[in-house]
């Protein structure tokens, strides 16, 4: 069977797990997972509460950076260039607008309607993993933060220094059962590394949120260090302690390059 990057099987240990692209009807599960506090508390970028509105605006931005990811992999499917996904040898790549794509686990017919979807669905949506060009989000000054923006923008598509970010979340009910680290690992194997070239990821997280640091540690990450105050969250999204909140800094790199080499091409 030919490899599509839109249907990416994910090893794990109980669950039938795969990646797909997004759909229309994953709606009513986003919104009610977005505006779960176990979920929401932890992202800093979807708004709360989390309507059908914002939902609508999401789902056109990322159905356009699945069509394009599409047509992008279809090129390089039909291209006298021909990349041998085993090898990684070419040079074409997917990715211009980044990487968008939902998780979804597989589950008898009879269960399909606890998750909000019609009964004879087998698939049920149960988080989202996207991956984009770095926004630098913990570095708090904001000229020096929009010129690590801009030069890591000017990169051409597949340059191994350009930092790439990557972002997820699951539904509460399937929180520690092991799928985000064996869905980033797959992803980043199967799709990343070799259709995208990517050489550096970066993750991030809220101070305080052990679990997502974890998953980040269990994928070969290496912390950066926490930037304190990083962010200052909106008033539905405050702690106790008050709106702003520090922001815990990951970064993976590809074996056999040097993070001081990479850093360096970054600076020249």
């Amino acid at each position: 069977m030919a490899f599509d990057p839109f249907q990416l099987h994910v090893p794990h240990a109980s669950l039938d797990v795969v990646v797909t692209a997004a759909k229309h009807e994953d709606g009513p599960t986003v919104i009610r997972a977005l505006n779960d506090p176990r979920v929401h508390l932890n992202l800093d970028q979807p708004p709360f509460p989390y309507t059908e509105a914002d939902w609508e605006s999401w789902f056109k931005h990322v159905k356009e950076i699945n069509d394009r990811t599409r047509e992008e992999w279809q090129a390089m499917a039909t291209s006298d260039e021909k990349r041998d996904v085993e090898t990684s040898r070419s040079t074409r790549w997917i990715g211009s607008k980044g990487w968008g794509s939902m998780i979804r686990v597989r589950v008898a017919k009879s269960d399909a309607s606890v998750f909000g979807n019609n009964s004879d669905r087998t698939e049920v949506m149960i988080g989202t993993i996207d991956v984009r060009r770095s926004g630098f989000p913990g570095v708090v000054d904001r000229q020096e933060q929009a010129a690590a923006v801009a030069f890591n923008d000017s990169l051409p598509l597949g340059d191994p220094g350009i930092v790439w970010e990557v972002g997820y979340y699951l539904i509460s009910e399937y929180h520690g059962r092991g799928i985000m680290p064996a869905t980033l690992q797959t992803l980043r194997s199967k799709v990343l590394v070799p259709l995208m070239n990517v050489h550096i990821l970066t993750g991030y997280y809220f101070e305080g949120n052990d679990a997502s640091r974890r998953v980040f540690e269990k994928c070969g990450f290496q912390a950066q260090g926490m930037v304190p105050d990083a962010l200052v969250l909106p008033d539905s999204k405050a702690r106790a302690s008050g709106n702003s909140i520090g922001m815990g800094i990951m970064r993976w790199t590809r074996a056999g390059d040097s993070q001081d080499e990479m850093d360096a091409s970054q600076s020249t």
